[in-house]
């Protein structure tokens, strides 16, 4: 049985190089599993558009829209805008704080979905208003209450992901996602990327809306394929270890610390880095005092494509993250589905990629640049083997595996 009509919201792909790499995976066998596949982007983060399969449709109508006034849009949907904003006010008296205290910032917000839904509904109507067509949001929270509010006016049927930032409180300075018991009590299946995430959810909500929770790991393309004895004897002409990282260069990853642990390392080494961001001029300026021993590469943002012909063409001794905040990292995925194991700090659901003795070690999150310089010297003199971290990929991530498993289980439960 294959789906009708896919509706799949984002927040830019497939516009850009940058936003949502990992969907490029997904797309390729969701677009297999249903007779058409649409996708409404958020908006552009360029006129770049990345290649699709042919039965997938790009839908530009929010993109395209002229934007309503908050006053027209709260006219017109005033008696919604109330139901919805008392659901969350009193659903504990910490919201019910939080919502009085936060009106105007929340009012915004709600207002700005329901001027989404107003363009939506007419769309809808006309073309996706079928049971057989399913709506699914990428994200825990941009379209997810309009999309809600389609649900119920058409009577389709909504699933979404729940990834990080999108989903836990401490990522927005502990303040409760934005009306999370009205889109938990609308949606029909909502699928967290790690376990973590899963029970956290659910630690959020009842009983009856526990039971629509699941967990579905995203994933990568296989590299089991290689012929990894040659692969890796080819590839053991280091001269010395090679190590990289990959995140934006922001203060959430802590990307300074590999740099400050470096600045104490005595061997030779190499650290390759892929991503930017607006600390970018701090780590150079460490950078620029490493000792002749560390040699090291800045590699800004790259394609994926372009990261992952890097690990095929290398071999790499180890990833490290010293991210203080990450659900289930697809960069970890890339870096195991070619062998490679990880040094990661203990948060959210790294746990679940980077498993002690098998596939890497994991820090302390409180981690200062001395620690992390002996772990990254006790994580090299590690004997991992690399075919036990492709296997345990195998296992997990495989992206055709994954996906598959993801169509199956939203066929199950919904038809």
């Amino acid at each position: 049985m294959k789906i009708g009509k896919l509706i799949l919201y984002t927040i830019s792909f497939p516009y850009g190089e940058k936003s949502e790499a990992f969907l490029e995976n997904e797309i390729e066998i969701l677009s297999k599993n249903c007779d058409k596949l649409i996708i409404i982007p958020l908006k552009k983060e360029s006129n770049y558009l990345r290649k699709i399969p042919k039965n997938v449709e790009v839908n530009n109508i929010i993109i395209n829209r002229e934007v309503y006034s908050g006053k027209k849009i709260l006219l017109r949907y005033l008696i919604t805008f109330l139901k919805i904003y008392f659901l969350s006010l009193f659903e504990s008296k910490k919201n019910f704080n939080f919502y009085i205290k936060n009106l105007r910032k929340y009012s915004s917000i709600l207002i700005g979905e329901l001027e989404l839904f107003h363009h939506l509904k007419n769309e809808f109507g006309n073309k996706y208003n079928s049971k057989k067509n399913i709506i699914y949001n990428y994200w825990f929270d941009q379209f997810l209450l309009s999309n809600c509010l389609l649900k119920k006016k058409y009577n389709l049927k909504l699933i979404t992901r729940a990834h990080g930032f999108d989903l836990y409180d401490e990522r927005n300075n502990n303040k409760p996602a934005n009306f999370r018991k009205f889109k938990t009590n609308n949606c029909d299946l909502i699928f967290c990327v790690s376990n973590h995430g899963n029970n956290y959810l659910k630690s959020k909500t009842n009983k009856k809306n526990c039971q629509k929770i699941f967990t579905s790991y995203l994933g990568v393309n296989s590299n089991f394929n290689l012929q990894l004895d040659s692969y890796f004897n080819l590839n053991k002409k280091n001269k010395y270890p090679l190590i990289i990282s990959i995140g934006s260069l922001i203060p959430l990853k802590r990307t300074d610390l590999i740099a400050k642990a470096l600045l104490l390392y005595e061997e030779k080494i190499k650290w390759v880095h892929f991503g930017d961001g607006l600390e970018r001029k701090k780590i150079e300026s460490i950078c620029n005092t490493f000792n002749p021993n560390i040699n090291y590469e800045l590699k800004g943002h790259v394609s994926n494509k372009i990261l992952t012909d890097y690990l095929k063409e290398n071999k790499v001794d180890l990833l490290v993250s010293t991210s203080e905040f990450e659900g289930l990292p697809v960069s970890m995925m890339e870096a195991i589905s070619f062998g490679i194991p990880m040094l990661a700090c203990d948060v959210y659901g790294v746990k679940e990629i980077v498993v002690p003795e098998k596939t890497g070690i994991l820090m302390n999150k409180n981690i200062n640049p001395l620690e992390l310089k002996n772990y990254i010297e006790l994580a090299l003199k590690r004997n991992f083997k690399a075919n036990s971290i492709l296997n345990f990929f195998e296992k997990n991530f495989n992206n055709k595996t994954n996906y598959e498993r993801f169509i199956n289980k939203i066929l199950k439960e919904l038809f």
